[in-house]
């Protein structure tokens, strides 16, 4: 089981929401707020870890550590620790702490901005669902044929239930909404898709070994918690793509290999928004967003 991640406590340091709250020693009153640590507070905290007071920090300082980090991490990590660093001191100036932001005038660094492949081809695809036959995991292979052949998403996936699938008539049907409430897509449209005669036989297959699980199709004894998905299956997925040459694609990069397929092989492009629940009313063009 793995253990919770724990809480730094930063001296002086709170934020709620997109707000800094500054709570330091000053006028010999000392107050430690603990705070989760995430991008925005770990860079703070290791500047802050040069000086006392923020008062002391200089320009030179600060250029200082952003190379450090860009030596240690790359180039955007460092864009991004100036950023909430500058929004830090920016906020510091308002509430007159620091009289001089020390982030003025310190340049971005230069990011080699390399174009990333987004979606599979017809036969990439074929060719990864058929490695994850030759591993064994039925769930595996499930999720892939999901992704693949029904464009459905991360969270689409994980909340599936059995009562979603048709086999004697081939179809799919996603919902917008489930009636108990444990399943909704905000400003999505649920929609009917036909499946595959091979996808019906793995699920066949599929239910054979497992039974007809209840209520969902993917680890059905995982509760929902306090994550985004239920089951989070992003890491298996991954390391599957990596093993088959595609260290870049994920799991929502075969959603895209299915619209995109789908168009080249000569579907219409509403054909296309429908089946993968892009609702004609979002601010997302369908075009640009398949291909």
């Amino acid at each position: 089981m793995a253990s919770k991640r724990k809480k730094r406590t930063i001296t002086g340091l709170q934020r709620h929401g997109k707000k800094w709250r500054w709570r330091r020693t000053i006028d010999g009153e000392s107050v430690s707020v603990p705070f989760s640590a995430p991008t925005e507070a770990a860079a703070i905290a290791q500047v802050l870890e040069f000086e006392k007071h923020p008062r002391l920090l200089t320009n030179d300082k600060v250029v200082s550590w952003l190379d450090d980090v860009n030596e240690r991490n790359n180039a955007n990590t460092r864009n991004n620790y100036q950023s909430h660093i500058n929004q830090f001191c920016l906020w510091l100036t308002t509430q007159n702490k620091i009289y001089i932001n020390p982030c003025d005038g310190i340049p971005r660094a230069r990011v080699n901005f390399t174009p990333r492949l987004s979606f599979l081809t017809s036969q990439e695809v074929s060719n990864v669902i058929d490695s994850a036959k030759l591993t064994g995991d039925k769930e595996l292979e499930l999720i892939l044929l999901l992704a693949c052949e029904c464009g459905m998403r991360k969270g689409e996936i994980a909340a599936a239930r059995p009562q979603w699938l048709n086999l004697e008539q081939g179809t799919i049907n996603v919902p917008a909404v489930e009636k108990d409430g444990t399943w909704s897509r905000k400003g999505m449209i649920g929609r009917k898709k036909s499946i595959s005669i091979e996808m019906v036989n793995e699920l066949r297959t599929y239910f054979t070994e497992n039974g007809t699980q209840s209520p969902y199709l993917l680890r059905p004894d995982q509760p929902w918690g306090k994550w985004k998905y239920r089951y989070d299956f992003d890491r298996k997925v991954r390391n599957h793509l990596k093993s088959c040459g595609h260290p870049d694609i994920t799991i929502h990069d075969l959603r895209r290999s299915f619209g995109s397929n789908r168009i080249i092989a000569g579907q219409s492009l509403e054909q296309v928004a429908h089946w993968m629940g892009i609702h004609q009313q979002t601010k997302r063009d369908p075009q640009i967003y398949v291909i």
